[in-house]
C-alpha cells in the first residue's frame, strides 16, 4: 500500500508533463491508482459489513439472502 501511495503522490503532479499525451497519460494512472488505494477501505468495509449480517442472522446461508 505504501508503494501504490507513493506512485500516486508522484503522479498526481502535473509539473512534469510536458504534452497533452503525458497528461492525459498521468491522469489515467492517478485513476488507477486511486481506484487500487480505495480497494482496500472498500474490501474491509465489505467484509465488516459481512461480518456483522452473518452475526445478526447466524442460522441463515447468506449466500442466498437478497438485498
Amino acid at each position: 500500500m505504501e508503494d501504490l501511495q507513493k506512485m500516486y503522490d508522484e503522479y498526481k503532479s502535473v509539473q512534469n508533463c510536458e504534452t497533452s499525451e503525458d497528461f492525459h497519460f498521468a491522469k489515467g494512472q492517478v485513476d488507477i491508482l486511486k481506484y487500487m488505494l480505495g480497494l482496500k477501505d472498500m474490501s474491509e468495509k465489505v467484509y465488516e459489513d459481512l461480518c456483522a449480517e452473518e452475526e445478526a442472522h447466524p442460522n441463515e446461508d447468506l449466500m442466498y439472502v437478497n438485498t
